[in-house]
């Protein structure tokens, strides 16, 4: 379903495209049952990013409309612009090219609600090898419930106390966080694929790549690297994923 600028849902029934949007219509009064949002009823490009969202990610539109009715109404403009920035099987569909707010979470203050107003937070957010918060822990911990969020790793996850990994997930598996540090990308790049090697070779954790401070092009140098260096096994256990600043 392609949604024209300026159609709302009181007239989805029209042609679009010169065609009725009769598969359309059952996913629009899929989410008029669930929520009646003024960011998808008034504004056809929201429901148009949810609609590609689903079309793209092969996502279920039931699915989609109940973790959006679970989303806090402040949050829900975000959670929709950041559709497109999401993982789609273990790679992001693109990264969202923020290498600026990289630097900025020397505190809690510039960490998203949507991650901080999550009871687990200050926990997830700690880290025992280092004996307290760092804007290290902090994007570790944004990582991880983002990852959580999106259905990529069994929650809840909880903090590893034994600072072995980042986070034990609802299987007990140990998971992992490298975050890829877009100003510092290219002085750092052997640095940061040195680390994502031996974490997934001697470990038996898996990985959470935060891609959210990289550009596309460095995401396809450091997916070269990856691939020429890690074997099949390995990679598998390597899931990127993009934080939601938005």
């Amino acid at each position: 379903m392609k949604i024209k600028k300026g159609v709302s849902l009181g007239s989805l029934e029209e042609v679009l495209d010169g065609e009725k949007v009769v598969q359309g219509l059952g996913k629009v009064r899929t989410w008029k049952s669930l929520i009646d949002d003024d960011a998808l009823r008034v504004i056809p490009d929201n429901l148009s990013k949810v609609d590609n969202y689903a079309s793209d990610f092969g996502k279920s539109f039931d699915d989609i409309a109940g973790e959006f009715n679970s989303i806090s109404t402040t949050q829900r403009q975000g959670w929709i612009d950041h559709l497109e920035f999401r993982t789609n099987g273990i790679q992001v569909n693109k990264t969202a090219n923020k290498p600026d707010k990289f630097v900025i979470f020397s505190t809690d203050g510039p960490v998203p609600s949507r991650y901080k107003s999550d009871s687990r937070y200050n926990d997830l957010s700690y880290d025992p090898a280092h004996g307290g918060v760092t804007p290290g822990s902090r994007k570790e911990a944004m990582s991880g419930l983002e990852a959580e969020q999106q259905g990529l790793i069994d929650g809840p996850i909880i903090r590893d106390g034994t600072g072995g990994a980042e986070f034990i997930d609802a299987n007990n598996v140990g998971w992992d966080v490298k975050t890829a540090p877009g100003p510092y990308f290219e002085n750092q790049f052997s640095n940061l694929t040195s680390k994502i090697r031996e974490e997934l070779e001697l470990t038996n954790h898996k990985l959470i790549l935060d891609v959210t401070y990289i550009n596309n092009a460095q995401l396809t140098q450091l997916r070269t690297w990856l691939n020429q260096n890690l074997s099949p096994s390995d990679l598998q256990n390597l899931v990127e994923v993009n934080v939601n600043l938005l």
